[in-house]
Protein backbone atom coordinates (compact mmCIF):
# COMPACT_ATOMS: atom_id res chain seq x y z
CA UNK A 1 0.00 0.00 0.00
CA UNK A 2 1.21 3.51 -0.83
CA UNK A 3 0.59 6.23 1.78
CA UNK A 4 1.59 9.88 1.35
CA UNK A 5 0.88 12.87 3.61
CA UNK A 6 1.72 16.57 3.41
CA UNK A 7 4.47 17.74 5.75
CA UNK A 8 2.15 20.22 7.43
CA UNK A 9 -0.88 17.96 7.83
CA UNK A 10 -3.36 19.49 10.29
CA UNK A 11 -5.18 16.64 12.04
CA UNK A 12 -6.96 18.54 14.82
CA UNK A 13 -10.29 17.52 13.27
CA UNK A 14 -9.34 13.99 12.24
CA UNK A 15 -7.40 12.64 9.29
CA UNK A 16 -9.04 13.18 5.91
CA UNK A 17 -8.22 10.44 3.38
CA UNK A 18 -8.06 10.29 -0.41
CA UNK A 19 -8.44 6.62 -1.34
CA UNK A 20 -7.31 5.87 -4.89
CA UNK A 21 -8.34 2.63 -6.59
CA UNK A 22 -6.20 1.78 -9.59
CA UNK A 23 -7.26 0.01 -12.76
CA UNK A 24 -6.21 -3.22 -14.44
CA UNK A 25 -2.59 -4.25 -15.05
CA UNK A 26 -1.36 -2.02 -12.26
CA UNK A 27 1.61 -2.07 -9.90
CA UNK A 28 1.82 0.69 -7.30
CA UNK A 29 5.23 2.21 -8.03
CA UNK A 30 4.91 2.01 -11.80
CA UNK A 31 1.29 3.15 -11.96
CA UNK A 32 1.80 6.07 -9.57
CA UNK A 33 4.76 7.28 -11.61
CA UNK A 34 3.15 6.90 -15.04
CA UNK A 35 -0.03 8.70 -13.98
CA UNK A 36 1.80 11.29 -11.83
CA UNK A 37 -0.59 10.66 -8.95
CA UNK A 38 1.57 12.02 -6.13
CA UNK A 39 2.46 15.08 -8.18
CA UNK A 40 -1.25 15.67 -8.81
CA UNK A 41 -2.08 15.10 -5.14
CA UNK A 42 0.55 17.62 -4.07
CA UNK A 43 -0.73 20.15 -6.62
CA UNK A 44 -4.27 19.82 -5.25
CA UNK A 45 -3.04 21.18 -1.92
CA UNK A 46 -5.49 19.17 0.17
CA UNK A 47 -5.04 18.66 3.92
CA UNK A 48 -5.40 14.91 3.59
CA UNK A 49 -3.54 11.61 3.33
CA UNK A 50 -3.25 9.87 -0.03
CA UNK A 51 -3.80 6.11 0.18
CA UNK A 52 -3.39 3.73 -2.75
CA UNK A 53 -3.86 0.04 -1.91
CA UNK A 54 -2.44 -2.59 -4.23
CA UNK A 55 -5.13 -4.60 -5.97
CA UNK A 56 -4.33 -7.56 -8.21
CA UNK A 57 -0.77 -7.00 -9.46
CA UNK A 58 -0.48 -6.73 -13.24
CA UNK A 59 -3.81 -8.53 -13.60
CA UNK A 60 -6.93 -7.82 -15.63
CA UNK A 61 -9.03 -7.60 -12.48
CA UNK A 62 -10.66 -4.95 -10.32
CA UNK A 63 -11.15 -7.23 -7.32
CA UNK A 64 -9.75 -5.45 -4.24
CA UNK A 65 -10.58 -8.38 -1.97
CA UNK A 66 -11.42 -7.53 1.65
CA UNK A 67 -11.86 -3.86 0.77
CA UNK A 68 -15.06 -4.88 -1.03
CA UNK A 69 -16.48 -6.84 1.90
CA UNK A 70 -18.42 -5.55 4.93
CA UNK A 71 -16.04 -3.81 7.31
CA UNK A 72 -13.17 -3.85 4.83
CA UNK A 73 -13.05 -0.12 4.12
CA UNK A 74 -13.21 0.79 7.80
CA UNK A 75 -10.46 -1.68 8.65
CA UNK A 76 -8.18 -0.17 6.00
CA UNK A 77 -8.82 3.42 7.12
CA UNK A 78 -8.24 2.59 10.79
CA UNK A 79 -5.05 0.75 9.89
CA UNK A 80 -3.73 3.72 7.90
CA UNK A 81 -4.57 6.34 10.54
CA UNK A 82 -3.31 4.12 13.35
CA UNK A 83 0.02 3.67 11.58
CA UNK A 84 0.40 7.42 11.09
CA UNK A 85 -0.44 8.01 14.75
CA UNK A 86 2.09 5.41 15.90
CA UNK A 87 4.72 7.11 13.74
CA UNK A 88 3.97 10.50 15.31
CA UNK A 89 2.57 11.96 12.09
CA UNK A 90 -0.95 12.83 13.31
CA UNK A 91 -2.32 14.36 16.50
CA UNK A 92 -5.01 11.73 17.08
CA UNK A 93 -6.00 8.46 15.41
CA UNK A 94 -9.38 9.52 14.08
CA UNK A 95 -10.61 9.20 10.49
CA UNK A 96 -12.13 12.39 9.09
CA UNK A 97 -13.63 12.87 5.64
CA UNK A 98 -13.17 10.44 2.77
CA UNK A 99 -12.75 11.02 -0.97
CA UNK A 100 -12.68 8.02 -3.30
CA UNK A 101 -10.97 8.24 -6.69
CA UNK A 102 -10.93 5.40 -9.19
CA UNK A 103 -9.35 4.89 -12.57
CA UNK A 104 -10.61 2.35 -15.09
CA UNK A 105 -11.33 -1.00 -13.40
CA UNK A 106 -11.13 0.64 -9.97
CA UNK A 107 -14.83 1.43 -10.43
CA UNK A 108 -15.69 -2.05 -9.22
CA UNK A 109 -14.40 -1.46 -5.69
CA UNK A 110 -15.69 2.14 -5.66
CA UNK A 111 -19.19 0.99 -6.60
CA UNK A 112 -19.15 -1.83 -4.07
CA UNK A 113 -18.04 0.53 -1.28
CA UNK A 114 -20.93 2.87 -2.06
CA UNK A 115 -23.31 -0.08 -2.23
CA UNK A 116 -22.24 -1.30 1.22
CA UNK A 117 -22.87 2.21 2.54
CA UNK A 118 -20.70 1.93 5.65
CA UNK A 119 -19.08 5.34 5.13
CA UNK A 120 -20.40 8.14 2.93
CA UNK A 121 -17.56 9.88 1.02
CA UNK A 122 -17.73 13.62 0.43
CA UNK A 123 -16.70 13.03 -3.19
CA UNK A 124 -16.25 10.18 -5.67
CA UNK A 125 -14.18 10.76 -8.80
CA UNK A 126 -14.28 8.24 -11.66
CA UNK A 127 -11.53 8.71 -14.25
CA UNK A 128 -12.72 6.92 -17.39
CA UNK A 129 -14.10 4.31 -15.00
CA UNK A 130 -17.89 4.19 -15.37
CA UNK A 131 -18.04 0.61 -16.63
CA UNK A 132 -20.80 -0.36 -14.22
CA UNK A 133 -22.65 0.47 -11.00
CA UNK A 134 -24.23 3.39 -12.89
CA UNK A 135 -27.39 3.38 -10.78
CA UNK A 136 -25.36 3.31 -7.57
CA UNK A 137 -23.21 6.25 -8.63
CA UNK A 138 -26.24 8.21 -9.89
CA UNK A 139 -28.06 7.71 -6.60
CA UNK A 140 -24.99 8.95 -4.74
CA UNK A 141 -24.98 12.18 -6.80
CA UNK A 142 -28.74 12.65 -6.38
CA UNK A 143 -28.51 12.48 -2.61
CA UNK A 144 -25.92 15.27 -2.61
CA UNK A 145 -22.60 13.49 -3.17
CA UNK A 146 -19.93 15.16 -5.28
CA UNK A 147 -19.76 12.59 -8.07
CA UNK A 148 -17.36 13.52 -10.86
CA UNK A 149 -16.90 11.18 -13.80
CA UNK A 150 -14.82 11.57 -16.96
CA UNK A 151 -14.82 9.71 -20.25
CA UNK A 152 -12.54 9.60 -23.28
CA UNK A 153 -13.71 10.02 -26.91
CA UNK A 154 -13.36 6.38 -27.95
CA UNK A 155 -13.52 4.80 -24.48
CA UNK A 156 -15.95 2.11 -23.44
CA UNK A 157 -17.31 4.31 -20.64
CA UNK A 158 -18.54 7.04 -22.99
CA UNK A 159 -22.06 5.74 -23.49
CA UNK A 160 -22.53 5.07 -19.77
CA UNK A 161 -21.41 8.62 -19.05
CA UNK A 162 -23.80 10.09 -21.62
CA UNK A 163 -26.68 8.10 -20.15
CA UNK A 164 -25.72 9.21 -16.64
CA UNK A 165 -25.45 12.82 -17.81
CA UNK A 166 -28.97 12.71 -19.21
CA UNK A 167 -30.32 11.33 -15.94
CA UNK A 168 -28.49 13.91 -13.80
CA UNK A 169 -29.55 16.76 -16.06
CA UNK A 170 -33.11 15.79 -15.29
CA UNK A 171 -32.65 15.36 -11.55
CA UNK A 172 -30.01 17.99 -10.78
CA UNK A 173 -30.47 20.57 -13.54
CA UNK A 174 -27.99 23.45 -13.53
CA UNK A 175 -26.11 21.96 -10.57
CA UNK A 176 -24.43 19.53 -12.98
CA UNK A 177 -21.05 20.70 -14.31
CA UNK A 178 -20.17 19.61 -17.85
CA UNK A 179 -16.95 21.51 -18.56
CA UNK A 180 -13.65 21.12 -16.73
CA UNK A 181 -13.06 24.89 -16.74
CA UNK A 182 -16.25 25.37 -14.71
CA UNK A 183 -15.15 22.87 -12.09
CA UNK A 184 -12.55 25.24 -10.63
CA UNK A 185 -15.28 27.50 -9.24
CA UNK A 186 -17.77 24.75 -8.39
CA UNK A 187 -16.60 23.13 -5.16
CA UNK A 188 -18.56 19.99 -4.38
CA UNK A 189 -20.63 20.11 -7.57
CA UNK A 190 -21.40 16.87 -9.46
CA UNK A 191 -19.86 16.68 -12.93
CA UNK A 192 -19.83 14.59 -16.10
CA UNK A 193 -16.78 15.61 -18.12
CA UNK A 194 -15.40 14.68 -21.52
CA UNK A 195 -11.64 14.31 -21.91
CA UNK A 196 -9.90 14.45 -25.27
CA UNK A 197 -6.96 12.44 -23.97
CA UNK A 198 -6.30 8.67 -23.93
CA UNK A 199 -7.45 6.29 -21.21
CA UNK A 200 -4.36 6.44 -18.97
CA UNK A 201 -3.40 10.04 -19.73
CA UNK A 202 -6.81 11.46 -18.79
CA UNK A 203 -5.80 11.16 -15.13
CA UNK A 204 -3.12 13.86 -15.26
CA UNK A 205 -3.61 15.84 -18.48
CA UNK A 206 -5.17 19.27 -17.94
CA UNK A 207 -4.22 18.70 -14.26
CA UNK A 208 -7.51 16.81 -14.02
CA UNK A 209 -6.79 14.75 -10.91
CA UNK A 210 -5.44 17.78 -9.02
CA UNK A 211 -8.42 19.92 -10.00
CA UNK A 212 -10.91 17.25 -9.01
CA UNK A 213 -9.35 16.94 -5.56
CA UNK A 214 -9.00 20.70 -5.11
CA UNK A 215 -12.77 21.12 -5.61
CA UNK A 216 -13.84 17.99 -3.76
CA UNK A 217 -14.77 19.69 -0.50
CA UNK A 218 -11.64 18.72 1.44
CA UNK A 219 -9.90 21.52 3.29
CA UNK A 220 -6.71 23.00 1.86
CA UNK A 221 -3.44 22.27 3.58
CA UNK A 222 -2.16 25.09 5.82
CA UNK A 223 1.21 24.76 4.05
CA UNK A 224 -0.29 25.07 0.59
CA UNK A 225 0.53 28.19 -1.40
CA UNK A 226 -2.74 30.07 -2.03
CA UNK A 227 -3.61 30.89 -5.61
CA UNK A 228 -3.11 34.50 -6.64
CA UNK A 229 -5.56 35.68 -9.33
CA UNK A 230 -4.60 39.26 -10.13
CA UNK A 231 -2.57 42.26 -9.09
CA UNK A 232 -3.98 45.44 -10.62
CA UNK A 233 -3.57 49.11 -9.86
CA UNK A 234 -5.59 52.30 -10.15
CA UNK A 235 -4.99 55.78 -8.68
CA UNK A 236 -2.47 54.67 -6.10
CA UNK A 237 -4.43 51.65 -4.92
CA UNK A 238 -3.23 48.16 -5.62
CA UNK A 239 -5.88 45.46 -5.72
CA UNK A 240 -4.60 41.98 -4.90
CA UNK A 241 -7.06 39.19 -5.68
CA UNK A 242 -6.98 35.48 -4.95
CA UNK A 243 -9.28 32.47 -4.91
CA UNK A 244 -11.33 31.67 -1.82
CA UNK A 245 -9.52 28.34 -1.40
CA UNK A 246 -7.74 29.03 1.88
CA UNK A 247 -8.04 27.13 5.15
CA UNK A 248 -10.98 27.94 7.40
CA UNK A 249 -9.92 30.50 9.97
CA UNK A 250 -6.81 31.42 8.01
CA UNK A 251 -5.52 34.96 7.68
CA UNK A 252 -4.26 36.02 4.27
CA UNK A 253 -0.96 37.91 4.36
CA UNK A 254 -0.56 40.33 1.44
CA UNK A 255 3.17 40.85 0.93
CA UNK A 256 5.01 43.46 -1.13
CA UNK A 257 8.60 43.72 -2.29
CA UNK A 258 9.93 47.10 -3.34
CA UNK A 259 13.21 47.24 -5.22
CA UNK A 260 15.67 44.50 -4.32
CA UNK A 261 14.62 44.10 -0.68
CA UNK A 262 12.74 41.15 0.75
CA UNK A 263 8.98 40.88 1.05
CA UNK A 264 7.14 42.71 3.82
CA UNK A 265 3.55 42.30 4.98
CA UNK A 266 1.46 45.15 3.57
CA UNK A 267 -1.94 43.91 4.78
CA UNK A 268 -3.59 41.16 6.79
CA UNK A 269 -7.02 40.05 5.61
CA UNK A 270 -9.31 37.84 7.66
CA UNK A 271 -11.59 36.72 4.83
CA UNK A 272 -12.74 37.33 1.29
CA UNK A 273 -11.02 36.82 -2.03
CA UNK A 274 -9.30 40.18 -2.50
CA UNK A 275 -7.76 43.13 -0.74
CA UNK A 276 -7.03 46.71 -1.74
CA UNK A 277 -3.71 48.06 -0.54
CA UNK A 278 -2.68 51.68 -0.84
CA UNK A 279 0.81 51.88 -2.30
CA UNK A 280 2.56 54.73 -4.04
CA UNK A 281 5.50 52.51 -4.89
CA UNK A 282 5.90 50.10 -7.75
CA UNK A 283 6.61 46.58 -6.60
CA UNK A 284 6.11 42.84 -6.59
CA UNK A 285 3.22 41.24 -4.75
CA UNK A 286 2.41 37.79 -3.42
CA UNK A 287 0.23 36.23 -0.72
CA UNK A 288 0.53 33.60 2.00
CA UNK A 289 -1.97 32.18 4.44
CA UNK A 290 -1.45 31.94 8.20
CA UNK A 291 -3.38 29.86 10.71
CA UNK A 292 -3.19 27.86 13.94
CA UNK A 293 -2.87 24.11 13.49
CA UNK A 294 -2.35 21.13 15.80
CA UNK A 295 1.11 19.62 15.58
CA UNK A 296 2.53 16.44 17.08
CA UNK A 297 5.77 15.71 18.86
CA UNK A 298 6.90 12.12 19.43
CA UNK A 299 3.40 10.89 18.68
CA UNK A 300 1.78 13.12 21.32
CA UNK A 301 -0.58 15.98 20.49
CA UNK A 302 1.28 19.26 20.90
CA UNK A 303 0.03 22.81 21.46
CA UNK A 304 -1.30 24.77 18.47
CA UNK A 305 1.32 26.24 16.17
CA UNK A 306 1.07 29.18 13.78
CA UNK A 307 1.79 27.91 10.28
CA UNK A 308 2.54 30.31 7.44
CA UNK A 309 2.05 28.76 4.02
CA UNK A 310 4.40 28.69 1.09
CA UNK A 311 4.13 31.88 -1.00
CA UNK A 312 1.88 32.15 -4.02
CA UNK A 313 3.03 33.12 -7.49
CA UNK A 314 4.61 36.58 -7.51
CA UNK A 315 2.93 39.23 -9.65
CA UNK A 316 3.67 42.90 -10.12
CA UNK A 317 1.99 46.29 -10.47
CA UNK A 318 4.10 49.00 -12.06
CA UNK A 319 3.59 52.49 -13.43
CA UNK A 320 0.39 53.48 -15.17
CA UNK A 321 -0.40 49.90 -16.23
CA UNK A 322 -0.59 50.38 -19.97
CA UNK A 323 0.17 46.68 -20.53
CA UNK A 324 -1.41 43.58 -19.04
CA UNK A 325 0.62 40.43 -18.43
CA UNK A 326 -1.50 37.27 -18.51
CA UNK A 327 0.09 34.34 -16.69
CA UNK A 328 -1.01 31.27 -18.64
CA UNK A 329 1.71 28.93 -17.35
CA UNK A 330 -0.11 26.17 -15.41
CA UNK A 331 1.83 23.10 -16.49
CA UNK A 332 3.08 20.93 -13.61
CA UNK A 333 3.72 17.56 -15.29
CA UNK A 334 6.62 17.47 -17.73
CA UNK A 335 7.45 21.15 -17.37
CA UNK A 336 11.09 22.22 -17.51
CA UNK A 337 10.40 24.64 -14.66
CA UNK A 338 9.25 21.93 -12.23
CA UNK A 339 7.84 24.18 -9.50
CA UNK A 340 4.24 24.58 -8.35
CA UNK A 341 4.59 28.37 -8.12
CA UNK A 342 6.75 30.96 -9.86
CA UNK A 343 7.60 34.66 -10.10
CA UNK A 344 7.45 34.95 -13.88
CA UNK A 345 4.44 37.27 -14.02
CA UNK A 346 6.18 39.73 -11.72
CA UNK A 347 9.45 39.58 -13.65
CA UNK A 348 7.69 40.23 -16.94
CA UNK A 349 5.74 43.15 -15.49
CA UNK A 350 8.96 44.62 -14.09
CA UNK A 351 10.65 44.34 -17.49
CA UNK A 352 7.73 46.16 -19.11
CA UNK A 353 7.76 48.84 -16.43
CA UNK A 354 4.10 49.79 -16.85
CA UNK A 355 2.02 46.69 -16.34
CA UNK A 356 -0.33 44.61 -14.22
CA UNK A 357 -0.61 40.81 -13.97
CA UNK A 358 -3.59 38.43 -13.97
CA UNK A 359 -4.10 34.71 -14.49
CA UNK A 360 -5.47 33.21 -17.68
CA UNK A 361 -8.33 31.77 -15.61
CA UNK A 362 -9.36 35.29 -14.57
CA UNK A 363 -9.54 36.23 -18.27
CA UNK A 364 -11.44 33.07 -19.22
CA UNK A 365 -13.97 33.71 -16.42
CA UNK A 366 -14.34 37.33 -17.67
CA UNK A 367 -13.22 38.75 -14.34
CA UNK A 368 -10.73 40.81 -16.35
CA UNK A 369 -11.23 42.35 -19.80
CA UNK A 370 -8.33 43.03 -22.14
CA UNK A 371 -9.60 45.94 -24.19
CA UNK A 372 -8.70 48.63 -21.66
CA UNK A 373 -4.96 48.21 -22.20
CA UNK A 374 -2.54 49.32 -24.90
CA UNK A 375 -1.15 45.82 -25.08
CA UNK A 376 -1.33 42.28 -23.70
CA UNK A 377 1.61 39.94 -23.10
CA UNK A 378 0.28 36.40 -22.78
CA UNK A 379 2.92 34.16 -21.19
CA UNK A 380 2.63 30.39 -21.79
CA UNK A 381 5.97 29.14 -20.47
CA UNK A 382 6.31 25.62 -21.81
CA UNK A 383 2.57 24.88 -21.59
CA UNK A 384 1.82 22.21 -24.18
CA UNK A 385 -0.97 20.06 -25.57
CA UNK A 386 -1.63 18.18 -22.32
CA UNK A 387 -2.67 21.42 -20.61
CA UNK A 388 -3.71 23.49 -23.65
CA UNK A 389 -1.85 26.66 -24.52
CA UNK A 390 -4.96 28.73 -25.21
CA UNK A 391 -8.51 27.60 -24.47
CA UNK A 392 -11.41 28.75 -26.70
CA UNK A 393 -12.56 31.34 -24.12
CA UNK A 394 -9.04 32.74 -23.96
CA UNK A 395 -8.71 32.94 -27.73
CA UNK A 396 -12.07 34.72 -27.86
CA UNK A 397 -10.84 37.29 -25.33
CA UNK A 398 -7.71 37.92 -27.40
CA UNK A 399 -9.78 38.22 -30.59
CA UNK A 400 -11.96 40.87 -28.96
CA UNK A 401 -8.90 42.75 -27.71
CA UNK A 402 -7.24 42.77 -31.13
CA UNK A 403 -10.47 43.95 -32.74
CA UNK A 404 -10.36 46.87 -30.30
CA UNK A 405 -6.82 47.75 -31.38
CA UNK A 406 -4.93 46.19 -28.48
CA UNK A 407 -1.41 44.97 -29.36
CA UNK A 408 -0.85 41.31 -28.50
CA UNK A 409 2.38 39.45 -27.74
CA UNK A 410 2.27 35.72 -26.99
CA UNK A 411 5.35 33.80 -25.88
CA UNK A 412 5.82 30.10 -25.20
CA UNK A 413 8.09 27.21 -26.06
CA UNK A 414 5.15 25.18 -27.40
CA UNK A 415 3.18 28.06 -28.86
CA UNK A 416 3.30 26.70 -32.41
CA UNK A 417 3.26 23.02 -31.51
CA UNK A 418 0.22 23.14 -29.23
CA UNK A 419 -1.96 26.06 -30.34
CA UNK A 420 -4.88 25.77 -32.74
CA UNK A 421 -3.23 26.26 -36.15
CA UNK A 422 -6.06 28.16 -37.77
CA UNK A 423 -6.32 30.63 -34.91
CA UNK A 424 -2.55 31.07 -34.73
CA UNK A 425 -2.42 32.03 -38.40
CA UNK A 426 -5.52 34.23 -38.39
CA UNK A 427 -4.93 36.04 -35.10
CA UNK A 428 -1.15 36.27 -34.80
CA UNK A 429 -0.11 35.78 -38.40
CA UNK A 430 2.13 32.86 -37.39
CA UNK A 431 2.57 29.35 -38.77
CA UNK A 432 4.23 26.47 -36.92
CA UNK A 433 7.35 25.14 -38.67
CA UNK A 434 9.13 22.80 -36.25
CA UNK A 435 9.27 21.83 -32.57
CA UNK A 436 12.97 22.31 -31.91
CA UNK A 437 15.17 25.18 -33.08
CA UNK A 438 18.21 23.25 -31.75
CA UNK A 439 19.66 26.37 -30.16
CA UNK A 440 19.22 28.60 -27.11
CA UNK A 441 20.13 31.80 -28.95
CA UNK A 442 17.85 34.17 -30.84
CA UNK A 443 18.18 37.81 -31.82
CA UNK A 444 21.44 38.09 -29.90
CA UNK A 445 19.86 36.84 -26.65
CA UNK A 446 20.42 33.58 -24.75
CA UNK A 447 17.26 32.04 -23.36
CA UNK A 448 16.80 28.96 -21.17
CA UNK A 449 18.72 30.72 -18.38
CA UNK A 450 16.09 30.92 -15.62
CA UNK A 451 14.83 27.40 -16.30
CA UNK A 452 15.72 24.98 -19.13
CA UNK A 453 14.16 25.51 -22.55
CA UNK A 454 13.89 22.10 -24.20
CA UNK A 455 12.04 22.59 -27.47
CA UNK A 456 11.80 26.21 -28.67
CA UNK A 457 9.40 26.43 -31.61
CA UNK A 458 10.37 27.64 -35.06
CA UNK A 459 7.67 29.83 -36.58
CA UNK A 460 6.93 31.51 -39.89
CA UNK A 461 5.26 34.93 -40.21
CA UNK A 462 5.01 37.91 -42.59
CA UNK A 463 7.35 40.08 -40.46
CA UNK A 464 10.34 39.00 -38.36
CA UNK A 465 11.73 40.48 -35.15
CA UNK A 466 14.28 37.77 -34.17
CA UNK A 467 15.74 34.70 -35.85
CA UNK A 468 17.41 31.75 -34.16
CA UNK A 469 21.18 31.48 -34.39
CA UNK A 470 20.76 28.30 -36.48
CA UNK A 471 18.11 29.86 -38.70
CA UNK A 472 14.33 30.10 -38.57
CA UNK A 473 12.04 32.72 -37.10
CA UNK A 474 12.00 32.93 -33.29
CA UNK A 475 9.80 36.00 -32.89
CA UNK A 476 7.55 37.15 -35.70
CA UNK A 477 4.06 38.32 -36.56
CA UNK A 478 2.51 41.47 -37.93
CA UNK A 479 4.61 44.53 -37.17
CA UNK A 480 2.67 47.12 -35.21
CA UNK A 481 -0.01 44.67 -34.11
CA UNK A 482 0.97 41.12 -33.04
CA UNK A 483 4.06 39.14 -32.12
CA UNK A 484 4.47 35.39 -31.57
CA UNK A 485 7.61 34.33 -29.66
CA UNK A 486 8.61 30.68 -29.98
CA UNK A 487 10.36 30.48 -26.62
CA UNK A 488 9.43 31.57 -23.09
CA UNK A 489 10.53 35.16 -22.55
CA UNK A 490 10.85 34.68 -18.79
CA UNK A 491 13.73 32.25 -19.34
CA UNK A 492 15.91 35.25 -20.27
CA UNK A 493 18.11 36.79 -17.57
CA UNK A 494 16.74 39.95 -15.94
CA UNK A 495 19.01 42.26 -17.92
CA UNK A 496 18.30 40.53 -21.24
CA UNK A 497 14.58 40.45 -20.50
CA UNK A 498 14.51 44.23 -20.04
CA UNK A 499 16.46 44.80 -23.24
CA UNK A 500 14.37 42.27 -25.17
CA UNK A 501 11.13 43.88 -24.05
CA UNK A 502 12.34 47.29 -25.19
CA UNK A 503 12.84 45.79 -28.66
CA UNK A 504 9.45 44.10 -28.59
CA UNK A 505 7.67 47.28 -27.56
CA UNK A 506 9.30 49.28 -30.35
CA UNK A 507 8.28 46.54 -32.78
CA UNK A 508 4.60 46.33 -31.80
CA UNK A 509 4.25 50.06 -31.07
CA UNK A 510 6.14 51.68 -33.98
Amino acid sequence: MLIAAPVGLDTSGGVDVVLHLHGHRAELTRTQASQHLLRMFAASGRDAVFVMPQGPVDAASGDFGKLMTPGGLEALLIDVVGTLYADGRVARPEVGELVITAHSGGYLAAGRILELGERDPVAVHLLDALYGYSATFAAYAERGGALRTTHTPAGFTRQNNLTLRARLRGSLGDALVEDLSELDVAVGAPAVLASEFPHNDCVFTERTYARLLATSGLAPSPDRAPELSAVTRSRGRVRVSWTDDVSAGAEVLVEQRVGGSGFEIAARVGGGASAEVTSDLDGMWRIRSSRLVARTRDGIAWWPEVVVSEPSDTYGAFGSSRWLVVDGFDRIVGSSHGGLTHDFGGRLALAIGSAEVVTNEAVARREVTLDGYDGVLWSLGDESRDDHTLEPAERAALDAAMAAGVRVVVSGAELGYATDEAWLARALGATYVSDDARTLEAGGYTFGVVYPEDYPDVLSCPDTLWTYSRGGQAACGRRGATLAVGFALETLSDDDLARAWAEIQRWVEP
